[in-house]
Parts: structure tokens; C-alpha cells; sequence
């Protein structure tokens, strides 16, 4: 294969055998070398395609992205795989990559991007954000920037939506929809929650199960014999019952899934626990 294009030492555009748009990434792949140069097989390390030639977005993201970030990345990557065992989507590397600069650049002009499900995030899950730390750390060591503790979150978020195995937009609704019930429960009640307490990561996996049967469009049975039980508690605790019922309807609108009254039940136990 022969360099179409280097972008810097570890980073060159060539085309494959079969007339495939490539670039071609690995240390020192693009040292001292120019167009018509053949590439030396034994320094790739990842390939990635496009069409299009220059006009194409990823041809123009390796122009202006600093290798540096493709390495900060790529290590995040390999840790995560490792901690995990999983696989990881090789597009990853572009996404992850893209943060990490667009932060960077944030950084630089003083902009600030809270992650409003950080809590959910070290609550639900606490592996990918601790890579997510381990990522900042690796940032700063490489590129001598400190970024905030909300990006350790997003680059769990990158993570997560980067396992093969996982279901990109899930991840995020699961997030987005247990956000919103929080909320709705501490404005109904008039309550604010520790995060750190175990009754609010029991509430909050109870969530996260939720969410999975609300994607996936599965609904629990009905309550059989627990009838009296369920109605007992709608008397006792109608504050708390009116919260389910508003989560009920928030979870119906925003993403067309009507809770069961066995479904409302659990809910009840969990949130009384919680703030009693």
C-alpha cells in the first residue's frame, strides 16, 4: 500500500488492494515518509475506512486532531476491554477521540457541561467510571490537562455505548428515564436523596430493571393475591402514590410504556423505604 497523505508520524491515508480508502495508524508509521511511499506493514497497529477522499469528515478529523488524543483514547480503549472483558465497536476510537478534544477545547474557553446523570452513572455503573477516572488521569499524564470529574463520567457513557454487546441508545434512555424519575420523586415529595446511602442505589437499580422492561416492551403480571396489600398502601401513603402515578405517566409519555399496577406496587415499597 502506498501513502496518499501523512497526517503526522503515527498517522497516514493510503488505499487498499481493494481500492478501499484507508488510514492507517501505528508509532512512528509516518515518520520521515511522503506520498508514494510504500506503508511498512510491521507499524500498523489500527485501520480505519472512509470514503470520499479529503472531502470525507474522518479524513478532515485526523487533519486537525492531534495523534496525542488517538493514543489517550486507544489506552482508555485497551483498559476498558481488559477491566471488562468485553469487545469494544472499533468506531469507539473516533467518538471517544472527539470528546476528549471537544473537552479539551471547552476547557481551554472556560466552558462548562455538567453531566446532569453523573450520580446514575457511579451509582448504576461504577467499573466504567472508575475507567472513566482512570481515563482523566491518563489525559492529564499525556496531554497535561486536567479535565473535571463530569468528563469521567461521559467517557463511561463512551465506554458503555462502545460494548458490542450493549444497545447504544439503551444506555442513554436508561440514564435519561431514572434521571427523570428521580426527579419526580424528590419534587413530589419534597425530599432530596444521599446519593452515597444504599437505599438510593437499591432505588436506583430497581430503576435501571425497570428501564430494561420498558425498552424491551415487557410487562410484569398483574397483582393476583396481593390486591388488598397494594390498595392498603395507596391509602396509607397517598403522597407516594401520587408520585408513582406522575412517574407512571411520565414514563407513558416519554416513552410509550404504561406501568402495571404490580409495577406501581414495587415502586411504592421502594420509594417509601427510601424516604422513611
Amino acid at each position: 500500500m502506498k501513502i496518499v497523505k501523512t497526517f503526522n508520524n503515527n498517522a497516514v491515508a493510503t488505499v487498499s488492494k481493494d481500492k478501499e480508502d484507508l488510514i492507517l495508524t501505528g508509532s512512528g508509521i509516518g515518520f520521515q515518509k511522503k506520498i508514494g511511499d510504500e506503508v511498512d506493514p510491521g507499524k500498523i497497529e489500527k485501520k480505519y475506512y472512509y470514503q470520499g477522499g479529503e472531502n470525507n469528515a474522518m479524513f478532515q478529523f485526523f487533519m486537525r486532531t492531534p495523534i496525542e488524543y488517538f493514543k489517550v483514547s486507544q489506552e482508555i480503549m485497551d483498559i476498558a476491554a481488559r477491566r471488562l472483558k468485553v469487545e469494544l465497536k472499533p468506531q469507539i476510537i473516533i467518538t471517544l477521540t472527539d470528546h476528549i478534544g471537544f473537552a479539551i477545547e471547552r476547557l481551554e474557553n472556560n466552558i462548562e457541561l455538567p453531566n446532569l446523570v453523573l450520580p446514575e452513572i457511579k451509582t448504576l455503573y461504577k467499573e466504567e467510571y472508575k475507567i472513566g477516572l482512570i481515563g482523566l488521569g491518563i489525559v492529564r499524564r499525556e496531554i497535561g490537562v486536567n479535565l473535571p470529574e463530569d468528563e469521567a463520567g461521559y467517557i463511561a457513557l463512551h465506554i458503555l455505548n462502545g460494548i458490542k454487546s450493549y444497545d447504544d441508545q439503551s444506555v442513554l434512555e436508561t440514564l435519561q428515564m431514572i434521571n427523570g424519575c428521580i426527579e419526580l420523586i424528590q419534587d413530589t415529595l419534597h425530599t432530596h436523596f444521599d446519593q452515597d446511602s444504599m437505599d438510593y442505589t437499591r432505588l436506583t437499580t430497581h430503576f435501571k430493571f425497570l428501564a430494561q422492561r420498558v425498552f424491551k416492551k415487557e410487562s410484569q403480571d398483574d397483582i393476583d393475591d396481593d390486591l388488598d396489600i397494594y390498595y392498603l398502601m395507596i391509602k396509607k401513603y397517598p403522597e407516594i402514590f401520587n408520585c408513582v402515578i406522575r412517574i407512571k405517566d411520565y414514563i407513558l409519555q416519554e416513552f410509550q410504556y404504561e406501568l402495571s399496577d404490580k409495577e406501581l406496587w414495587y415502586l411504592m415499597i421502594h420509594i417509601h423505604k427510601i424516604t422513611n
